[in-house]
């Protein structure tokens, strides 16, 4: 049973390391490319911790990833902080930005309120951030510094899934704790909680906070990626890709979320520099796995394993008889 559940956990594990060899190899172009997906693989599973475990699709979730990316930048550039110090204040007051906009959009208590207060709010933000000319207004802000040992576009690919690899491992802890099943309990069934006496507006305040804080160290790994803080970061349109790589993947199983990163990144950032219909490339896989696999690419791929070890079982039972 224990290697059973060590399984999702070394499968990511694998995945990160295998995704450091062929940067050695690759042009520069490619390697930013796979640090761009690296990075999106931590949004996404960071993501799916409300999609997956509590439904709570948060299509506002980019708001922590431009704040992770414009206050690293701003404690650095403008305020002239060390880079680990800047880190961990960004921590802190991302803390404290989703503990208020958790409670905020939570208070509604429907879902179609948390969706619609979650979306309002990273359009706030954006559109703030878009004319305020103090941080660049649309141009952005520069100068984003890296780690003095990651300063080449290899060193920091390295480091950059160091980082996820160790982000992803945190989650997987909290993936296996009994706080997940309390969050599936409110997915769930969410009246029965509240009769056992179990604040279910608490849990998955908690799990939104969680969600935002990893968000927000992916928001700043890809500030240091591109050296600078740009309001692109704050469009929606990157949470509903995110929501759509959870979906994709499988969004009940915690390595689907980094599946269907791994897809849709490579789709929208990959194919894009080859065609402009790279669009209808990804909307034919959504509608093949919608269609076919309703529960995701993982469960399919669990699913085709199990029924070729099954196959290899008969083989053998033949051969032997």
């Amino acid at each position: 049973m224990k290697n059973k559940s060590l399984q999702p956990l070394l499968s990511a594990v694998l995945l990160l390391a295998v995704a450091i060899i062929p940067a050695f190899f690759a042009a520069n172009s490619t390697v930013q490319l796979m640090t761009k997906i690296t990075i999106m693989v931590l949004f996404a599973v960071s993501l799916n911790l409300q999609l997956g475990y509590a439904d709570l699709p948060a299509l506002g979730q980019v708001m922590y990833f431009g704040f992770g990316a414009y206050g690293l930048t701003l404690l650095t550039v403008r305020a002239g902080f060390g880079l680990l110090p800047s880190f961990f204040l960004v921590l802190l007051a991302s803390l404290v930005m989703a503990l208020f906009v958790g409670f905020i959009c939570l208070r509604s208590g429907t879902l179609f309120g948390f969706v619609f207060l979650n979306n309002g709010i990273a359009l706030l933000i954006y559109s703030f951030i878009n004319k305020w000319m103090w941080i660049g207004a649309d141009g952005g802000l520069l100068g984003t510094p890296r780690p003095s040992f990651a300063q080449t576009t290899v060193a920091f690919h390295v480091f950059a899934v160091l980082v996820v690899g160790f982000c992803i491992f945190l989650l997987y802890l909290v993936k296996e704790s009994p706080f997940t099943s309390m969050l599936l309990g409110c997915r769930e069934n969410d009246e029965r909680l509240l009769f056992l006496g179990v604040n279910t507006r608490n849990v998955k305040l908690v799990a939104h906070v969680v969600s935002a804080l990893f968000t927000v160290v992916a928001g700043m790994l890809f500030a240091m990626r591109n050296r600078g803080a740009y309001p692109t970061y704050l469009i929606n349109l990157l949470s509903t890709e995110m929501m759509i790589a959870c979906i994709l993947g499988g969004k009940n199983y915690f390595l689907g979320p980094l599946l269907g990163a791994v897809i849709v990144t490579s789709i929208t950032t990959g194919v894009s520099n080859y065609t402009i219909y790279y669009q209808l490339v990804l909307g034919i896989i959504i509608f093949a796995v919608v269609y076919f696999l309703p529960g995701g690419l993982m469960p399919g791929i669990i699913s085709l394993r199990k029924r070729l070890a099954s196959m290899g079982q008969k083989t053998q039972l033949e051969k032997g008889s």
